[in-house]
């Protein structure tokens, strides 16, 4: 824990810790790109590898395979948190991030369906159940090292950054997809054109290698805990359950809105391809400025409880009215304009339950408790996409996946009211808040 145990002459200096964000930054931001792609491309993918007389079915089961890379994120958070606590940050992310980029290629340059049948969706899974392990031992290590780089000063803020890299991820993949529709026609893409992003993302994989290779994480006393699942399993059951509720209403968001939208928009709506990888766009520009901005004001006025109640309640009061306007006015602008909303409500309290959850647990299992919180809790986001399309279905009501996130936030809400979030595990030197 970079800044829990070091005198402060041996801590970083400004300019190795500005590497530090970089490097853990971009690293996540590569990794979640790589992750999410899946949810960009569903439309097109439903084709390629599960081709069937009925779209919604293919779509179904496409998403399904995009949800099947969360059942294996908490036991990736479960393996590479307990690294991460037992042997050092910098050795757990070097892992996930090639773990990810081994995934990333399985999807790159699995066959098609036309190709090799059966074997085309089994291969497909491979390479997401691949992937679910990386990016589930990614959030734990990462999120501590942001955390205890605070040293207890902006701390929400520093958090804020893992977040604000999520955003950029789903700025990068919107782009791509946006790209992509304008170089290529629609046939060209459910041709193969569609790899090409994978194929990016499998680029940027040895980049953000490098990068974390050149972290400097000083020896670290601290990391004593032989068996921090099992430590943090029989001591902190309370805070384990109250994260896996508060994050709810945020992961629901985070790929209901911002990474099912432009599934949402083509496969739903019916709505121009370019157009949904812009609403992509937007979200991830806003994600971005919102959780910074969110970080700045949870620390400047100690607001964080308060930021979460604002940002559940408003996404609970407008999603539904805002399916509404998307199922009968689907403009660009109001389009834009709906989407920009959602996310900047989920950026601003992005940070604060992160930062919530980290100080609830100790420094040496800090990764561990952050990372099994995590990866169970955004289960529900993952799988959310097929759960909404398969509302809409039974339903016929467009505005469903409102009603899915309505009651994810009234979970959160009851979390952050009646939750158990100590205060009291913070980095040494540093003022509870």
């Amino acid at each position: 824990m970079l800044g829990a145990v070091l005198p402060v002459a041996a801590r970083p200096a400004h300019r190795s810790r500005l590497h530090i964000y970089w490097a853990l930054a971009l690293g996540n931001c590569f990794e979640l790109y790589d992750f999410t792609l899946f949810g960009y491309f569903s439309v097109v993918l439903a084709k390629v590898f599960f081709p069937s007389h009925d779209p919604m079915t293919s779509l179904l089961l496409t998403l399904s395979t995009f949800g099947v890379g969360f059942v294996t994120r908490p036991l990736g958070g479960v393996v590479f948190g307990n690294l991460a606590d037992r042997k050092g940050r910098r050795q757990a992310i070097m892992l996930t991030m090639g773990l990810m980029s081994v995934g990333t290629g399985v999807v790159a340059v699995c066959p098609s369906y036309a190709s090799i049948g059966i074997w085309a969706p089994l291969i497909l899974v491979l390479g997401r159940l691949i992937q679910g392990l990386g990016i589930g031992g990614e959030v734990g290590p990462t999120g501590a090292i942001l955390f205890e780089l605070s040293r207890g000063r902006g701390r929400v803020f520093h958090v804020s950054i893992f977040m604000a890299s999520q955003g950029a991820s789903a700025l990068l993949g919107g782009l791509t997809g946006y790209l992509l529709s304008v170089f290529f026609s629609p046939e060209s893409i459910g041709q193969g054109a569609w790899r090409l992003p994978f194929v990016i993302g499998l680029l940027l994989g040895p980049v953000g290698l490098y990068l974390r290779n050149r972290l400097h994480e000083p020896d670290d006393a601290g990391l004593k805990q032989v068996f921090p699942f099992r430590r943090v399993m029989s001591h902190h059951k309370a805070q384990i359950g109250a994260g896996f509720f508060l994050f709810l209403s945020g992961t629901a968001s985070t790929y209901v809105v911002m990474f099912y939208m432009p599934t949402y928009l083509t496969g739903v709506v019916g709505m121009p391809v370019r157009t949904a990888f812009l609403s992509g766009c937007v979200a991830g520009f806003v994600m971005i400025v919102a959780s910074l901005a969110g970080g700045v004001i949870a620390d400047r006025f100690s607001a964080r409880r308060l930021l979460v109640l604002i940002a559940v309640s408003g996404s609970a009061i407008l999603i539904i009215p805002a399916f509404r306007v998307l199922e009968q006015d689907p403009t660009l602008a109001t389009t834009l304009a709906i989407v920009g909303t959602l996310v900047g409500l989920n950026g601003l309290q992005a940070g604060s339950v992160l930062s919530l959850i980290l100080e609830s647990f100790p420094p040496d299992v800090r990764a561990t408790g952050l990372a099994i919180v995590y990866s169970t809790g955004v289960i529900v986001g993952g799988f959310g996409q097929m759960i909404v399309t398969a509302l809409i279905r039974l339903t016929g009501d467009l505005s469903a996946p409102g009603y899915y996130m309505i009651a994810c936030a009234a979970l959160t809400a009851s979390s952050l009211a009646l939750g158990r979030f100590s205060h009291s595990h913070t980095v040494a030197g540093a003022p509870s808040r």
